[in-house]
């Protein structure tokens, strides 16, 4: 006979709330996993942007279950603790049939459940960048009222600022050089005090029903937000590979159960649900800055970077459905290629979206990844991220949304340039 008290433990901090004729519906599936986003090219948070871009990012639901360490086998540190008991109470609630949907009362829970999502989350905008900065708007993002900087005198904010964030199970994490910090309801934060407290130019992704942070100074997940797993430095993941990713972490994504990353000189690094697996798109100096997943395949964009003999990688852009393998691969030196400058990737629902930089008001969108058609856009947008049929995106010193990608309402001006803000996410969060 199996066990009664799973069941209870699912239903521990839980708040019936009366919905009519709950229906159990799915919601919008153009972007159902939470959208997330990277900062730009080597310390600038207003250059390119989307790092799992708002697409299926979740990639595939029920590869893995949390209490599994994405570090290959074993279970997740954390399983029980603060948090638990939300993951576990939210995953039955909102089942359908009219009943009432019983609502977590503490992340981490199943925020993309049916019902509970409706019911029991809102909206949360999240946009971060230089000097540690961190302000956050829910529902239609009107007022980004709740705001947290953390200046250091003397010292270049480039250097001081949060890489990438992300929202998964009802938790904000932003990753950089404070290391790893958390919120559940985006105006307190908590520091993870058994990670390192910088990790520079890293890149967060919720996927596999976890957080997975990569770094230069190592690789870890988390099912919970709280409680990590990982390695350092030249410490080995399953797989035999190093846990630091070498130079600039610049891409994240998920879909088809694999969490790809990618950084300089082309490396890019795939998690396939067991191993740890590291690969080469080309052979560039640069940045691969950005990758998506849509359309059953990955699609990559690079940047230039850093004077070497390498061939410059401006303007690349590659496909693969292995994230190992790469076709179509071509930089602004290949013959008859137009010349482009790559910005935010994200997958929009049904094509891939890019913007070009902060600096301009070029866009581009794509069946496939492949074929490439420039559009213009009513602003300049650099960093951009893509959920439930909504655009978000930053210029650096001004916040903007969006219903197709060409027009866009700014929705928070005026920000100081030294302060700039690069890195953006959207998810759901508890209801207060």
């Amino acid at each position: 006979m199996k066990s009664l008290f799973p069941l209870l433990g699912l239903l521990v901090g839980l708040n019936p709330i009366a919905c009519s004729g709950g229906s159990g519906a799915t919601g919008d599936n153009s972007g159902g996993s939470p959208a997330g986003s990277s900062a730009g090219s080597h310390g600038n948070p207003g250059g390119a942007g989307g790092a799992s871009g708002g697409s299926t990012a979740a990639g595939a639901s029920g590869n893995t279950s949390a209490g599994t360490s994405a570090m290959g086998g074993g279970s997740a540190a954390g399983a029980s603790g603060g948090g638990a008991n939300g993951a576990g109470a939210a995953a039955s609630a909102g089942t359908g049939g009219g009943g009432p949907v019983m609502c977590p009362t503490s992340a981490p829970f199943d925020a993309e459940a049916p019902g509970v999502r409706e019911q029991c989350t809102r909206k949360v905008y999240v946009a971060a960048g230089m000097a540690v900065r961190r302000i956050v708007a829910f529902d239609a993002a009107k007022d980004f009222a709740h705001q947290v900087l953390d200046a250091q005198d003397g010292k270049g904010q480039d250097e001081h600022q949060i890489a990438s964030v992300a929202v998964g199970k009802g938790v904000i994490v932003a990753t950089g050089d404070s290391g790893v910090l958390t919120s559940t309801d985006g105006e307190t934060w908590t520091a993870i005090t058994t990670l390192p407290n910088r990790i520079h130019a890293s890149r967060v992704v919720f996927a596999l029903d976890r957080f997975f942070v990569v770094g230069s100074n190592g690789t870890w997940t988390s099912s919970d937000a709280i409680s990590w797993t990982g390695a350092q430095n030249d410490e080995l993941l399953p797989g035999n590979v190093k846990a630091s990713f070498t130079g600039h972490v610049g891409a994240a994504a998920a879909g088809g159960g694999k969490v790809v990353f990618g950084g300089d000189n082309s490396v890019i690094r795939v998690f396939d649900g067991n191993n740890w697996l590291d690969g080469k798109v080309g052979n560039f100096n640069g940045w691969l800055s950005n990758v998506a997943f849509g359309g059953d395949r990955f699609v990559v964009t690079g940047d230039a970077c850093c004077n070497a003999p390498l061939p410059n990688s401006e303007g690349l852009s590659a496909t693969s459905t292995d994230a190992l393998a790469w076709s179509n691969l071509v930089t602004n030196a290949t013959p008859g290629v137009p010349s482009r400058r790559f910005g935010a990737l994200l997958w929009a629902g049904d094509h891939f979206y890019a913007t070009g930089t902060q600096y301009g008001n070029t866009g581009y969108t794509s069946p496939d990844g492949a074929q490439w058609t420039e559009v213009k856009l009513d602003h300049n947008i650099g960093s951009a991220v893509y959920y439930e049929g909504e655009y978000f995106g930053s210029n650096g010193t001004s916040l903007f949304t969006s219903a197709d990608g060409v027009k866009w309402s700014a929705v928070l001006t005026g920000v100081d340039s030294d302060y700039s803000l690069g890195a953006l996410a959207i998810g759901r969060i508890l209801k207060k």
